[in-house]
């Protein structure tokens, strides 16, 4: 608006804005100005030719605007967050009024807040300036459960002095996490550990999470830790060479179902029974091999001394005495063999295939062979030297003329009854 005094009316008046131009030629004009500076100028003629001019400078600000921040957009429960707004444009002072999901909580250019429960909350502030201009603002903060721990654990059941691995696991609150185990009394802060129980026994493993807020969260995770499997091996008697040997392997200890290996020079088996051909005598050694469930491996060396195979033969075994034998020997798993024939106490050989005759009588012929290795073997055969199938007696100091009493007795274990055929002169 333009105020004239003096001069003779009626007046001419121009309006003219700085970078724009002419805008009017009145006294009084609305014009809306785009935010800048500006120099306004109103130029004024009389009805006499005379002229005056004024000039203002206006200052014209954008509309206000807000825009809110959170200290943390996502938060746990029971927090404090702060909530801050940044104004611009428009004409201060500003009256400011902020709303926490629908319900006011202040007028300050910041507010603090805790949210009692997860979910997502909006946070609203509006602001007015001294020209009644008002700004809405609106951000949802995301309030998250409190976290929660859990353990992955490799083995719930394993040897002791085998390495069992646990993993952290956190889900809920806000990251990152910070962790912590406590195993069998020492303290890792790692997501991932690995430890040997060194041994048997029932153990706690805790798990702490904690989150970036410093909310805590516990776990357990409960592990039974046996003692390592132990291997027995049970035989019967000792091996031959040459001839199938049994054995069974016994497991104790560790964590079944259990994989039992054998490892000969010759030959690798698998179960709990087996059947192996030791092919030499004297001292033999293989492996005997135990895994348990939980991978625990047991390699233990076993040594057994082997037997020569030794057969003997003989060429009769039981005829009239006295009776002549030829006697036969087979040896086999050694070499360079010394022989020992023991045939009755006293009477022995060192050939390998010697003869002997025998009184009448029963006999048990004993062998023992013997390889440069010192392993040695052993057999024994019986022979029956018989006796004449009759034994007859008869009178004696008899004179011609008198009877004479013959008496017949078996020798031999044939049952009764006898036929008997008597032949005379």
């Amino acid at each position: 608006s333009a105020i004239i005094s003096g001069g003779t009316g009626p007046y001419n008046y121009t309006i003219s804005v700085s970078g724009i131009g002419i805008i009017g030629y009145s006294n009084s004009m609305d014009y809306e100005f785009s935010p800048g500076d500006f120099n306004i100028s109103v130029s004024v003629y009389d009805s006499l030719g005379n002229h005056a001019s004024a000039t203002v400078s206006i200052i014209v600000h954008n509309l206000p605007s807000v825009s809110v921040h959170a200290k943390y957009p996502n938060i746990d429960p029971n927090t404090t967050d702060v909530f801050n707004a940044t104004i611009s444009g428009g004409t201060g002072p500003y009256a400011l009024a902020w709303y926490v999901n629908g319900t006011y909580e202040g007028n300050q250019t910041s507010i603090s807040f805790s949210f009692t429960s997860p979910g997502i909350y909006p946070v609203q502030v509006k602001i007015t300036d001294a020209e009644s201009e008002s700004a809405t603002s609106i951000i949802d903060v995301n309030v998250v459960s409190y976290p929660v721990s859990s353990i992955i654990v490799s083995h719930y059941k394993i040897d002791a002095n085998v390495s069992d691995t646990f993993r952290a696991q956190g889900t809920g609150g806000i990251g990152p996490y910070s962790y912590q185990f406590l195993i069998n009394g020492h303290t890792f802060d790692n997501s991932t550990v690995s430890y040997a129980f060194p041994d048997p026994g029932n153990y706690a493993v805790e798990l702490t999470v904690s989150d970036a807020f410093g909310h805590d969260a516990t776990s357990y995770a409960n592990i039974t830790v046996y003692p390592d499997p132990v291997l027995k091996i049970l035989y019967s008697g000792t091996p031959t060479a040459s001839e199938p040997f049994h054995m069974q392997a016994n497991v104790t200890g560790g964590i079944s179902p259990y994989s039992v290996s054998w490892i000969f020079s010759d030959e690798t088996l698998s179960g709990f029974n087996i059947s192996h051909v030791f092919s030499a005598s004297g001292p033999n050694t293989f492996e005997g091999k135990v895994t348990d469930s939980s991978g625990y491996t047991l390699t233990k060396n076993y040594t057994l001394s082997v037997n020569l195979y030794v057969s003997i033969t003989a060429n009769t075994t039981s005829g009239l005495g006295p009776l002549s034998v030829q006697f036969s020997s087979s040896v086999l798993g050694g070499s360079d063999y010394s022989y020992n024939w023991t045939f009755s106490p006293g009477h022995y050989s060192l050939e390998q295939n010697p003869i002997y005759s025998f009184p009448a009588g029963n006999y048990t012929v004993h062998f023992e062979v013997t390889s440069a290795n010192g392993a040695k073997g052993y057999a024994n055969i019986t022979i029956f030297s018989l006796p004449p199938p009759v034994s007859i007696s008869y009178s004696t100091n008899k004179n011609i003329t008198q009877y004479f009493y013959f008496n017949a007795t078996a020798n031999w274990d044939a049952k009764s009854p006898y036929n008997m055929t008597w032949s005379m002169p």
